[in-house]
């Protein structure tokens, strides 16, 4: 029979046909193509699901690792402690001075029984941070001698003894003065003291007076310096802050 002699019921139920046919091969064609690649398919969803939805591992412990702390060089050292440390003058005419040292606001310490038979008197001259003012003296004790004024510092400015204790062979600084002055010292040993608490004593006898205040080489104010004939010795910052409450 020849394609011209279909009628036309015949000619659209056989593109029917034809279309039918067509779409079976395609979707026979579909499918072996999904069952050649289920599996990758698979493994990539089940990837993405797990990398989504999975908790991230814990990590893993951090060992306790000290800091480092690296040591000031004596320049810094002087420039972080110089509004800290002044003088404060034993006489009216401020020929005889004693290292004075900012232990808080308004707060000083002195050692100014030192080598003299001068009498604690009231008030006396002074000198931090290039600035002159009266300071009156209220508490002495061991030859240390606390001073209580009305006059502000910032806390920046203060020795606030916050050092750890040191060891022996430990490298310290000892600073005075207005202009500032220094000078490099070691521990020689660390013990029980009756009249201190502890006793802190240095390998030499530093060129200071005493009443000079004593910082570490991190730039932490340890105590204030107490000298003999015959060795030098430190006052914990501590143990004068039990006894004078500041």
């Amino acid at each position: 029979m020849d394609i011209n002699d279909l009628t036309k019921t015949q000619l659209i139920l056989l593109g029917l046909l034809i279309s039918f046919v067509t779409a079976i091969v395609t979707a026979i064609s579909v499918v072996s193509v999904m069952e050649q690649r289920s599996i990758p398919v698979t493994q990539t969803i089940y990837q993405v699901v797990k990398d989504t939805f999975s908790p991230d591992p814990a990590p893993a412990p951090v060992e306790n690792e000290t800091p480092t702390i690296t040591p000031l060089t004596s320049s810094e050292i002087v420039a972080q402690f110089k509004d800290s440390v002044g003088l404060v003058y034993l006489d009216d005419l401020k020929t005889l001075s004693r290292p004075l040292v900012a232990v808080s606001n308004g707060k000083f310490l002195s050692y100014i029984s030192e080598g003299s038979s001068i009498e604690l008197k009231k008030e006396y001259h002074s000198i931090v941070a290039g600035v002159e003012s009266k300071i009156p003296s209220t508490k002495m004790l061991e030859r240390i001698t606390f001073f209580e004024s009305g006059k502000k510092i910032s806390s920046e400015k203060v020795a606030t003894f916050d050092a750890s204790l040191p060891v022996a062979g430990d490298e310290l600084y000892v600073i005075e003065g207005n202009p500032v002055s220094f000078d490099k010292v070691y521990v020689r040993s660390v013990s029980p003291d009756d009249a201190y608490g502890t006793r802190i004593e240095l390998t030499s006898i530093p060129n200071m007076h005493s009443g000079a205040l004593v910082v570490t080489k991190e730039g932490k104010a340890l105590g204030i310096l107490l000298t003999t004939d015959t060795t030098g010795l430190v006052i914990l910052g501590s143990e004068l802050k039990n006894a004078f409450g500041f």
